[in-house]
């Protein structure tokens, strides 16, 4: 790589790494503050109330209310750790496709189209735990710290009327409790065995954590598709805390689907390893941007385009009106037009408008991107190549229908089957890898196909409509 070019790219790895660091730190003053407010509200409370006349009872209607506030305290930590989450791989996402561009401006658009659903897929697997081993996303693990502060409030009460103590010296307690980086007495964990001595210990824990890993993930969802990266080094941060396992690990290099996910509190960085030099890269880019083919790039660049949304040509397919039909008489006219083209051997879309306006976009051997037609209330058909297998809806699929789910009709056909999906209700919260492991559930039927498989659970949950339908029934 150019030296100009390396000089790039480690400025915007570092630049990278310090918004990290910022969005870091924001994220530990908003927690806090929550805490911090809390406790204020606690101790003005008590400031209003005679030592002589507070009482057990007022406590414990105090408690009540302080279960009350800790929902509105997880609602806030939602807020504060998704938009870390969201804040993160959107640096990393932009980066990447800052780098990129300036390696092929003309594809410029191509790239920010690329990268532009990761952040927020980020956002969908970290919250709700595809990521994880356990399946448990970081929503689940907040409302768990939730419960566990109310736990403490009420055991906190309770253990202090055992060891009678005022009620305003149980206020103070509770006061003291909420209040982030108090110093408690020493008797405390004898008096409060098992609550917590630090209150936002875990949620900054987990709000430091979450950065870490939408970094990382970010990163890995940007370039693993890019055949220009071989690889991964991991470079340790190399600060006076840093764990033997990082200690470890600085320097080496990872297979891209073997890199390690770092730990909780890392801050290590991942970059990439690329062989090629810029000009030959800046030769392959330009040839396939011309239309000479390459399956790594379609795979790489192409493989999300039906699932864009950008409302731009990425320059790959050719969007053609090919005529005007009466709207009612659509479904007819759909099996029609997937007849002429489930056979053929590259990716091919048709779109009736809600006004019979029929377009055909020409894609690709894996990939076409439809682009400048409203959908809302339209047919949506494309084919799914043999060189694909027998396949029902992807990934990718799935992505463009949660996009546009006002549809009147999604469909995709191929050599042996017609799939029809139409969406029952909004699709914002499901993670595909989650549906997708879920439905290995049928693997011991006749006939199991994963992606077909996914859009059945989908089915069961209630969120759309779907067939799957030989083309001999």
């Amino acid at each position: 790589m150019p030296y100009g070019h390396i000089r790039q790219y480690r400025d915007l790895v570092k630049e990278v790494q310090n918004k990290r660091i910022k969005i870091t730190r924001r994220q530990q003053e908003q927690i806090a503050k929550l805490y911090r407010d809390l406790a204020k509200e606690i101790g003005r409370d008590i400031s209003g109330k005679d030592q002589k006349t507070l009482s057990y009872r007022w406590l414990k209607d105090y408690a009540k209310s302080l279960k009350v506030q800790s929902r509105q305290i997880y609602n806030d930590l939602q807020g504060i750790v998704s938009l870390g989450i969201l804040d993160t791989a959107k640096a990393v996402s932009e980066a990447e496709s800052a780098f990129w561009a300036s390696v092929a401006p003309n594809l410029s658009e191509t790239f920010r189209d690329t990268f532009s659903t990761i952040p927020q897929s980020c956002v969908d697997e970290l919250m709700t735990g595809g990521i994880y081993k356990d399946f448990v996303g970081l929503s689940e693990r907040l409302w768990n710290y939730k419960k566990k502060f109310d736990q403490d409030i009420g055991f906190i009460i309770n253990r202090g009327m055992i060891e009678q103590k005022s009620a305003y010296d149980l206020a103070k307690d509770l006061e003291l409790y909420v209040k982030p980086g108090a110093k408690k007495p020493w008797e405390w964990r004898k008096v409060y065995p098992g609550c917590n001595l630090v209150v936002d210990y875990n949620a900054q824990r987990l709000a430091r954590t979450s950065v870490t890993h939408a970094y990382q993930m970010s990163f890995q969802r940007s370039t693993r598709d890019n055949p220009f990266i071989e690889s991964y080094k991991w470079n340790s941060s190399n600060s006076t805390r840093m764990c033997d396992l990082c200690r470890s690990r600085d320097g080496k290099i990872f297979p891209k689907n073997k890199v390690p996910l770092d730990h909780p509190n890392g801050m290590c960085v991942i970059t990439a390893v690329i062989p090629k030099t810029m000009d030959e890269i800046a030769e392959e880019l330009s040839e396939w941007a011309s239309g000479k083919s390459n399956k790594a790039l379609d795979r790489w660049l192409g493989r999300k385009r039906l699932g864009t949304s950008s409302g731009a040509s990425s320059g790959r397919s050719r969007k053609s009106r090919i005529g005007e039909i009466d709207y009612a008489k659509t479904p007819a006219a759909i099996k029609y037009f997937e007849d002429q083209i489930r056979r053929q051997d590259t990716e091919k879309a048709i779109v009736v408008d809600k006004d019979g306006i029929v377009y055909q976009f020409d894609g690709g051997e894996s990939s076409v991107d439809i682009y400048d037609v409203d959908l809302s209330d339209a047919y949506v058909t494309h084919n799914h190549p043999s060189s694909q297998g027998i396949v029902s809806f992807g990934e990718d699929d799935f992505y463009f229908m949660r996009e546009h789910s006002d549809m009147k009709e999604f469909r995709c056909c191929n050599e042996e089957y017609e799939y029809v999906v139409k969406v029952l209700r909004p699709l914002d919260e499901v993670v595909y890898n989650n549906i997708y492991l879920e439905g290995f559930k049928y693997q011991g039927e006749e006939d199991f196909e994963a992606q077909d498989a996914a859009f059945r659970v989908l089915q069961e949950k209630g969120y759309i409509e779907y067939e799957k339908r030989r083309l001999s029934d």
